[in-house]
């Protein structure tokens, strides 16, 4: 297991969640899915499930991955719970185990900040290749100042703009401070709908893979 799967398997484990209530921009997103006949949306970054359940109480087929077994395993209880079912795959983003278009929307809170620069180009290739042509990306990331850590002596650093926090429930787990302008290259293979603050040192991104 590496060490950002372990530490946020440590993190479920103790019981570090972001809650049960779901972003609040999903229930526009619904309503923009709906629009477009979105039917299969996975949750990139599951964590325990906030959003399969929300989402999935509101008609969509729903698929979720996640590093963290724990985290894994609580989001299928949270869906059963609620009479709801999803697929759930326990894995990193590196290669997603879906065929090529298989999805109509991507969805990822707050997740893929969480790797390196070369796991960016990596997940973003795989999201671009499991999204039908024109389905939707929908992503929050930390955004931060160029070369401005923030944490300062509270951080170690682990690579060419990758630090990870000392202590805490996410203590190991890789950060990449990358700016705005930054995340949005990143997204040069698809176009850019909406790009808005999403909260202090938070960016919200939606965007379509390319016809």
């Amino acid at each position: 297991m590496s060490d950002e799967m372990r530490g946020w398997e440590e993190a479920y484990r103790e019981g570090h969640t972001r809650g049960r209530e779901p972003h609040e921009e999903v229930e526009s997103l619904a309503v923009l899915f709906r629009e477009d006949g979105v039917k299969r949306v996975l949750d990139l970054g599951c964590g325990d499930g906030r959003h399969l359940v929300r989402l999935g109480a509101l008609g969509f087929q729903m698929y979720g991955l996640d590093s963290a077994p724990t985290a894994v395993r609580l989001a299928g209880g949270f869906l059963e719970k609620d009479g709801l079912s999803a697929e759930l795959v326990c894995s990193d983003m590196s290669e997603l185990p879906w065929d090529d278009g298989f999805f109509d929307a991507v969805i990822s809170i707050q997740v893929l900040n969480h790797q390196d620069i070369d796991g960016i180009h990596t997940t973003f290739g795989e999201v671009h290749r499991v999204l039908r042509p024109n389905g939707w990306l929908f992503m929050t990331v930390a955004t931060y100042e160029p070369d401005e850590p923030g944490d300062g002596d509270k951080l170690v650093q682990l690579g060419p703009k990758l630090y990870a926090k000392k202590e805490g429930h996410e203590a190991g787990v890789p950060h990449y401070f990358a700016t705005e302008e930054e995340w949005v290259a990143e997204l040069s293979a698809f176009q850019i709908v909406d790009v808005h603050k999403d909260g202090p040192g938070k960016t919200a991104i939606l965007a379509r893979k390319a016809s």
